[in-house]
């Protein structure tokens, strides 16, 4: 099953898929540069593969998503002589396990 890639500024994920994968905009930096915090620790890929082709497809759109919305804040950040094309990224690892991207037996 392939993902869609259409209406990504408009599609919600599930809340669950936000769960096990949060991701947000923090603020821009000195630079306007944006700041974004992935809260890795709270990753869980088995949680998102395990149930099926159904739940990889949405995942990949909800990571589509996510690198759409990262290059957005490219846009919001930009000002009249100013350009801003590189962004900071913050991986919260808190409660990260190996356990998390392990592949299933």
């Amino acid at each position: 099953m392939k993902a869609k890639m259409i209406n990504l500024t408009t599609w919600d994920a599930p809340s669950e898929l936000k769960a096990v994968f949060p991701y947000y905009l923090a603020g821009f930096d000195y630079d306007q540069r944006p700041v974004w915090v992935l809260e890795a620790g709270k990753l869980d890929f088995r949680r998102v593969v395990e149930p099926g082709e159904e739940s990889l497809a949405t995942a990949k759109r909800y990571l589509f998503q996510a690198i759409f919305n990262i290059i957005r804040s490219f846009l919001e950040a930009d000002s009249g002589d100013k350009e801003v094309r590189k962004a900071l990224v913050i991986l919260d690892m808190e409660g990260f396990s190996l356990k998390q991207v392990n592949s299933a037996p």
